[in-house]
């Protein structure tokens, strides 16, 4: 076999690394190939030499072992009758095929990475189902004990990013675990850390330890791309993830290996290993580590990859969710569901040595007393839709007090803070945790199952850990991202020194905004922005806000969150740093008693 000289050509922003691993020579004989022919102009290359080794082993196995038949004239060598050459695969006679046995009723599993993909989307939207409802048999992307493919947890990803019901989230996660439970058990603890985004227990403390940087570098390394055009990009869609998926879908990949199908082992493995690079060259160490995951990344796999990176997975569902889904899977697995047949109670249950007859009312040593506080049907009418001044009219309509047996529960309607903050300590006082605040009129309807702000719990703990609040001066900003993209997603807060006459920072506050404030605060402040801080504002080397302002007015906020605006005072009456002194010796002071208490109770 003569092998022509070959140029192949690379499309811009190629890495030749990527495009050639060390086997290249025996992927390119053993599998067709379609290149565009040229004549050799330069001097022989590395790349050449290789070919002409090559070559000469072809044709040295043509010469050892010739074919029966008379071979044909190879056509002529001259460069302007050189084609593009599509080597045939070899014909196999029909009784020569090895047919495998098929079990009976077998899922049929697809076999190329196309098939598997298509097969994967259209399985997934199986999950939403309820658990008592689905069968995790009916998930045949992968065969039984093969890796789970990372897409799969990847799209199990993507379909809970689009909901959000808490119940439905739940289901889908549930389904997720059963399903990696039914076809690949060793896989499980896997899939749950990074579901958490984790990679290991709390307690051992176990961090990637790469920032953004190093990220995006790896990013645009992988993907051929340049790292301006992904910061630009960053800043547009406020998502990294978003960012390498699209960069990854708009690369043409032009390889002579086939990359590896990434797997729940190969991507929660990598982190592990990411997370144990240390010392010299660690940082190279763990870019291409990351890189070699993006360049196996395929579909979606790329955005989630990143966000797991980030430790911001952003999907809208918290480790409460997983571990209520845990739980339920665990009920709804069989093989975990019914108890070991050596188990017996000790203790027998308390409902077989209740009393069933000849009971008298003397008897009942333990008074129960019902307290009604809502009515939600009567007389066959539901009264969900109703609100909750509508329905207490109907109870106490309806009911009459026996006191012991049957009361109201205590309440008491109005808008008045101090009357509310009595009624708090009148609660403590009788030996009850607090108080349900409610809405009366307006969106007061009853909604099973629902948490919203119509209801809340008032504490006396919550009061006990309120400190005391602090008006400060926001003089910079942060860019939102997320679902914060286009807004001010942080601000830089500063209290102002009388002494010295300036504004000295003091912490960044990010939480405590409704989306309606972010974004009065953000147009507000447009107006105020500077080019470079004022020589009278003091702030840390390390702080590297996205714009500076005015210091103009300031907000009220109580650590962590925001309380008000306060439109009401100049920036120089702003708290001072002398009152922030203050306040840190008098924590410091507080926790020093409560010390020498503690061990005085010892």
């Amino acid at each position: 076999m003569i092998v022509p000289a070959i140029c192949i050509i690379f499309p811009g922003n190629c890495s030749f690394s990527h495009c050639f691993p060390p086997p290249f020579c025996r992927s390119l004989f053993s599998s067709p190939l379609s290149l565009s022919l040229r004549t050799m102009s330069k001097p022989p290359s590395a790349f050449d030499a290789l070919m002409s080794g090559a070559r000469a082993a072809a044709k040295k196995k043509s010469q050892s072992q010739p074919s029966p038949k008379k071979r044909k004239t190879p056509p002529s060598q001259n460069p302007s009758n050189l084609k593009t050459l599509t080597p045939q695969e070899p014909a196999v006679k029909p009784e020569e095929h090895t047919v495998k046995p098929e079990p009976l009723n077998a899922p049929p599993v697809p076999s190329s990475s196309k098939e598997k993909t298509a097969e994967l989307k259209k399985q997934v939207p199986q999950l939403k189902k309820k658990p008592s409802d689905f069968d995790p048999a009916s998930i045949t992307a992968w065969e039984k004990g093969q890796p789970v493919p990372f897409l799969f947890l990847c799209l199990v990803f993507d379909i809970i990013s689009q909901e959000s019901k808490r119940i439905v989230i739940t289901d889908i996660v549930c389904n997720l675990l059963r399903t990696v439970m039914h076809c690949t058990p060793e896989d499980l603890v896997k899939v749950v850390y990074l579901s958490a985004n984790r990679i290991a227990p709390a307690h051992e403390g176990v961090e990637l330890g790469i920032g953004e940087a190093s990220i995006t570098k790896a990013l645009a390394e992988a993907y051929g791309t340049n790292e301006a055009w992904i910061k630009t990009q960053y800043q547009k869609k406020g998502d990294l993830g978003l960012v390498a998926k699209e960069s990854r879908s708009s690369q043409p990949m032009i390889m002579m290996f086939k990359p590896e199908v990434l797997t729940i082992r190969k991507v929660f493995n990598t982190f592990r290993l990411i997370a144990k690079e240390y010392g010299k060259e660690s940082q190279e160490k763990k870019k291409n580590h990351m890189k070699a995951l993006l360049v196996s990344a395929t579909d979606c796999e790329p955005q989630y990859l990143i966000r797991l990176l980030q430790s911001k997975l952003r999907i809208g569902y918290a480790e409460k969710t997983l571990l209520a889904a845990l739980g339920q899977a665990a009920v709804y697995t069989e093989e975990h569901s019914k108890p070991p047949p050596d188990i017996q109670s000790p203790l027998e249950e308390a409902l077989s040595t209740r009393a069933r007859k000849n009971v008298e009312m003397e008897d009942i040593k333990v008074d129960v007393c019902i307290f009604a506080f809502d009515l939600l049907y009567l007389n066959g009418q539901a009264l969900l839709q109703e609100n909750l001044r509508v329905r207490r009219e109907h109870l106490y309509a309806s009911f009459e007090e026996e006191p012991g047996f049957l009361q109201f529960a205590t309440t008491i309607t109005s808008n008045d803070v101090e009357e509310i903050q009595k009624f708090l300590d009148q609660a403590v006082g009788a030996s009850c945790e607090g108080l349900i605040i409610k809405t009366l009129n307006e969106d007061a309807t009853y909604e099973p199952l629902k948490r919203s702000l119509n209801w809340l719990k008032l504490k006396k703990d919550y009061m006990d850990n309120i400190g005391d609040s602090l008006d400060l001066v926001p003089i910079a900003a942060f860019h939102g991202r997320g679902k914060r993209t286009g807004v001010y997603g942080a601000f830089l807060l500063a209290c102002y020194d009388s002494d010295n006459e300036e504004f000295q920072s003091i912490c960044k506050i990010g939480t405590g905004f409704s989306e309606a404030v972010l974004e009065e605060r953000s147009s507000s402040l447009r107006s105020k922005v500077i080019p470079k801080p004022k020589a009278y504002y003091r702030f840390g080397e390390s702080i590297n806000p996205d714009v500076w302002f005015e210091a103009s007015e300031g907000i009220s906020l109580r650590f962590p969150r925001l309380l008000r605006v306060r439109p009401d005072k100049s920036p120089e009456q702003a708290s001072s740093s002398e009152q922030v002194a203050e306040m840190y010796n008098a924590q410091k002071q507080n926790h020093t008693i409560n010390q020498n208490d503690d061990e005085d109770d010892d």
